[in-house]
């Protein structure tokens, strides 16, 4: 049966559901996960790449630890998310698009296919990558 949630429960899930939504739409969404010692599926590894600032997208690219010493950094995980993060950058350079049209025509729509099929299966860090960049150089842009 449904019951009302007491005035101060309903506040905290609401803060936590907006605390969730702006790390998804900010590009964190792996790193909150961890942060909560909640699994990060395999889709969400390449959340930083799909809504990521091209500033935050490029310092992954260099290998800066963009999330410093937690445990993402740690992982196998991060050396996906730079290399695609890098191919990200050098596909917008020499296709003459922008990173954000990029995110917002390939990645963000993948990142949602991808979220949608993961109770069915999961990814491995290649697959994942293989994924991505199969639909950022087979999109139409990508002929420059």
């Amino acid at each position: 049966m449904w019951h009302r949630r007491k005035p101060a429960e309903a506040t905290s899930d609401f803060r936590e559901l907006c605390t969730e939504a702006e790390a998804f739409l900010g590009g964190t969404y792996a790193e909150y996960l961890e942060s909560l010692g909640r699994k990060v599926p395999s889709w969400a590894w390449m959340n930083l790449v799909a809504h990521g600032t091209e500033a935050d997208i490029s310092a992954v690219a260099r290998s800066d630890n963009h999330w410093d010493e937690s445990a993402i950094w740690s992982t196998g995980w991060h050396r996906m998310v730079s290399f695609l993060a890098a191919d990200l950058l050098t596909l917008a350079r020499t296709t003459d698009q922008t990173v954000s049209a990029l995110q917002r025509e390939v990645l963000v729509p993948l990142e949602l296919d991808l979220a949608r099929e993961h109770y069915g299966r999961r990814l491995g860090a290649a697959q994942l990558v293989s994924v991505v960049l199969a639909a950022l150089h087979g999109h139409p842009s990508a002929s420059g």
